[in-house]
């Protein structure tokens, strides 16, 4: 999947990217630690403060939502495991003794008395109205949940409703299909792992999402995993694809 992402991305260091749906944090995760690769890489003389600096921007420059607390706890540890990966113990113990902290990552309007936050992980509704997430990323990735879930009056649906976005059998995963692309800048790049159905389906509801979709965006690249459904996913009700495209249907004409 980042492979496919990043392809063409020069450097990540000033990359924007976000996950709309982080679960456990694997994509961020794999961002970090190829963030952190290409600074240590370009700066393999660093002092172990410089460094840990340094690494501590990049980890606070990832964003990722998810409706799920415990979801964002975990992808919040995952990244302070990634984040501590790359310093030696001794480097970790001197650190702690010159006062430093693991920053803390998660946005949640739930929690009360919620202390000074640097990181971008945010415990909401990808489609609650008003949010503050990312609107310029030069990444979007992620694997939407699955499921025919964006019924009427639910904020996935009502976001769809209100952008004219069709979303064939109440499937999610279109819902942030649709949404992904107004995270993205101009140039931005959408790469999600979505169900095989999302561009295969025949159904009067995924065909009319079909057109809709390939008039407005400019597809990359899909990756057919068919035949890895039950390798990839042991209980996959659906065989899944990982789609790339962009902002605008006019990426293909300017090319």
């Amino acid at each position: 999947m980042l492979d496919i992402a990043l392809s063409s991305s020069p450097t990540l260091l000033d990359l924007r990217c976000l996950d709309p749906a982080c679960g456990s944090g694997i994509f961020l995760v794999g961002m970090f630690n190829r963030m952190a690769e290409e600074w240590t890489g370009a700066n393999p003389q660093a002092r172990n403060d410089r460094r840990a600096r340094e690494l501590r921007k990049l980890l606070c420059s990832l964003r990722g939502v998810d409706i799920n607390p415990t979801a964002c706890r975990i992808t919040a540890f995952s990244l302070y495991l990634a984040y501590l990966d790359q310093l030696s113990p001794r480097d970790i113990r001197e650190l702690q003794q010159n006062g430093h902290k693991l920053p803390r990552l998660i946005h949640d309007s739930k929690a009360a008395g919620q202390a000074k936050v640097e990181g971008n992980i945010w415990c909401a509704d990808f489609f609650a109205e008003g949010a503050d997430y990312l609107a310029d990323a030069d990444l979007v990735v992620g694997n939407p949940p699955w499921g025919s879930n964006a019924v009427p009056d639910t904020p996935a649906a009502n976001w769809c409703a209100n952008h004219h976005c069709p979303v064939p059998d109440r499937q999610i995963s279109a819902a942030f299909v649709w949404k992904a692309a107004h995270h993205v800048s101009e140039s931005g790049k959408i790469c999600l792992v979505l169900p095989h159905g999302t561009i295969f389906n025949h159904s009067a509801t995924a065909l009319q999402f079909q057109r809709t979709f390939f008039k407005r965006h400019a597809v990359d690249r899909v990756l057919n995993l068919v035949d890895y459904q039950f390798f990839l996913f042991e209980e996959a009700r659906h065989p899944a694809i990982v789609m790339s495209y962009g902002k605008n249907r006019q990426r293909i004409g300017a090319a």
